[in-house]
């Protein structure tokens, strides 16, 4: 469901209305986007295309939160999750 948002989004043929769903697979479809960045900045591409990335993830976020700004949490809490996860691996 929200892999087709995404792609529709991507593709820019959303209307307002396609926003106003469920999202209870958003933790795991925002992992599948950091990790798929990860593995893009590992690799040798030009830093404006690491940004470009980066500003692609945060409007599709953006284009969600505006139909529904009641799931801010559900993207918050992904968010400390990834910081735990960060400060567990750097203190190995």
């Amino acid at each position: 469901m929200i892999n087709d948002l995404y792609e529709k989004w991507d593709n820019g043929s959303t209307i307002e209305k396609d926003f106003i769903q469920g999202y209870d697979k958003l933790p795991e479809f925002l992992d599948k986007l950091y990790s798929k960045l990860k593995i893009d900045l590992n690799k040798d591409i030009k830093p404006y295309e690491a940004y470009f990335s980066i500003i692609k993830i945060n409007n599709f976020v953006n284009s969600i939160l505006q139909g529904r700004p009641d799931i801010i949490d559900t993207i918050g809490h992904w968010f400390e999750h990834k910081k735990r996860i960060r400060r567990l691996y750097l203190k190995k």
